[in-house]
């Protein structure tokens, strides 16, 4: 060891020691011209003054914050112009926060697909981005939607979300602004409708041989039987079979059946069973 150098200068291992790295890393950044060339002693050991010591950090820094070495090397020096330090960084950050984003929602599809109850999330879970669907419901009908059974507007929000992912063809989005218009349009009906997606709602909890499945069943078919709503939103002749979704209306249903709980299922199919295409 060198015992002749200056007080004010750092062997590699110490520099390395005092940064919390490894003096490969420091050789690698030399190796790569990100830091001067330092002194030797007169042993030749490399030798770190105050000035490397701080560029070693802020390397260090920019490195935990996610930026490549090649992003940290391309950084102008200190009366540089061209793309500087904080406009990288502000840059860096629209990264980080988008990655924070797809990462929050990540979580919620997973509590959503939690069998446990969990799906509703913790107190420091985001807010969930709301499913197409209802957002055309609220815009159309007020504060209709806040009025209902809290579990009707989960299970809405579980259903509308799942089938929003899919790459479902454009009548999709048409078929969903239809039936907000018409039941913003016509508020009896859209009454008597929500009653019957709330008793929907608490089938999810009934088993599938309960009495109140044959009931619903009956009561769904006897209100499309009385409405328009099925000729102006699925168009005449089709009954409340399938929306016309470019001729994927059929597989939309089927996704919609095998989303809902079995005795919401086992309800929808008797009541299809009922109201066929004839009937209208």
């Amino acid at each position: 060891m060198d015992s002749t150098r200056p007080e004010n200068r750092l062997l590699i291992g110490e520099a390395a020691r005092l940064l919390g790295i490894t003096p490969k890393a420091i050789r690698h950044y030399e190796k790569l011209g990100m830091i001067e060339a330092p002194e030797r002693s007169g042993s030749g050991y490399r030798l770190y003054a105050a000035d490397s010591l701080l560029r070693l950090n802020r390397i260090k820094k920019l490195q935990r914050l996610g930026l490549s070495l090649g992003r940290i090397k391309a950084l102008p020096g200190e009366g540089d112009s061209g793309l500087g330090l904080e406009d990288v960084l502000e840059t860096l950050l629209g990264e980080v926060e988008e990655q924070i984003e797809q990462l929050q929602r990540r979580r919620v599809d997973l509590r959503r697909m939690l069998p446990d109850g969990t799906s509703a999330g913790s107190e420091d879970s985001p807010p969930e981005e709301e499913p197409h669907a209802l957002a055309v419901f609220r815009e159309r009908m007020g504060d209709r939607l806040g009025g209902l059974d809290p579990r009707m507007l989960e299970q809405m929000r579980e259903l509308w979300g799942t089938l929003d992912d899919f790459e479902w063809p454009r009548g999709y989005l048409e078929f969903q602004e239809g039936l907000a218009r018409y039941m913003g349009d016509h508020p009896e009906e859209c009454e008597r409708l929500l009653a019957l997606e709330e008793r929907l709602a608490a089938l999810a909890y009934l088993p599938e041989d309960s009495d109140e499945i044959e009931l619903l069943a009956e009561d769904y078919a006897a209100f499309f039987a009385q409405s328009t709503l099925s000729e102006e939103i699925f168009g005449p002749g089709r009954g409340a079979k399938a929306p016309p979704i470019g001729g994927m209306g059929k597989i939309f249903s089927g996704v919609v059946l095998d989303a809902m709980y079995p005795a919401q299922r086992r309800c929808m199919e008797l009541f299809l069973e009922r109201f066929s295409p004839e009937d209208t």
